[in-house]
């Protein structure tokens, strides 16, 4: 989803920066709101009661924030998101649309910090490039993706991990939930699917060759290369060559010289 504001531009696609940029913490902080914001962007702007003081900031007058509740229960988020959504329409701000809410509501990775940047660029017509994923569909995949393939989740808990219980309660349609869960399981599937052909044989796995016949895939082992010889170690093994056994293991090696007694001719 492409979306345009005055001074904003929208880029799609792959990620989204889980951090704020710094000129958007300077500005969060020069507003001096009454909660510290920056550490946990996706807790301090999940209830919907900061982007609602910020918004007072620049309209007062016209804004009254009483109405919002800074509670952290599931019936207070909604109906403060349901009230910032219509202030959405009223001031022009389409570039939000319901799906970034609803993730920033459920503490989606990258939702809260992607919806403060558009917020930014909005009030401050700011020249500001932000990636939004697809369908504003936010998921760990960029975290998946960072950390060893033994340590990534499972399907199950790849499901618990982007699927929160409240999003149930919010919206009760179980269709849609149940296309989500579809959505979830078809993608970790696929990335299951792309990691086996990369490496076939951490999953054991059969590979077939051009002419069709499957085999099991033996991992190339590599010997170390050997050391090169320098002058020492080959003069040392020299010198041993010429030594019995026991003589070897009484000590180290001496090298005898004979004093050369030069006559004059």
């Amino acid at each position: 989803m492409t979306t345009r504001a005055p001074g904003l531009r929208t880029v799609l696609p792959t990620s989204v920066a889980q951090v704020l940029p710094r000129q958007v913490l300077k500005w969060l902080q020069s507003l001096r709101l009454s909660q510290q914001t920056g550490k946990n962007p996706r807790r301090e702007f999940a209830s919907g009661y900061l982007v609602a003081e910020v918004l007072s900031r620049y309209e007062p007058q016209d804004f009254l924030l009483n109405a919002f509740d800074p509670g952290t229960a599931l019936q207070k988020k909604m109906v403060n998101w349901s009230q910032l959504q219509d202030i959405f329409l009223k001031r022009g701000m389409l570039m939000i649309p319901k799906k970034l809410v609803d993730a920033t509501m459920h503490n989606k990775p990258g939702a809260a910090e992607a919806l403060v940047q558009l917020v930014y660029a909005f009030l401050e017509n700011a020249d500001l490039s932000i990636t939004l994923p697809e369908n504003c569909e936010f998921t760990d995949a960029e975290y998946q993706a960072a950390i060893p393939e033994h340590a990534r989740a499972t399907l199950s808990m790849s499901i618990k991990n982007n699927m929160r219980s409240l999003e149930m309660i919010s919206d009760p349609d179980m269709i849609r939930q149940e296309n989500k869960v579809n959505r979830i399981m078809s993608k970790h599937l696929s990335t299951r699917r792309d990691a086996k052909e990369k490496n076939p044989d951490r999953f054991d796995m059969m590979v077939t060759s051009p002419t069709g016949h499957a085999f099991k895939s033996k991992a190339a082992t590599t010997s170390a290369p050997t050391p090169p010889i320098t002058h020492t170690t080959l003069y040392a093994t020299k010198r041993m060559q010429g030594v019995t056994p026991g003589a070897r293991a009484s000590g180290p090696i001496g090298v005898q010289t004979k004093k050369v007694s030069r006559t004059a001719k």
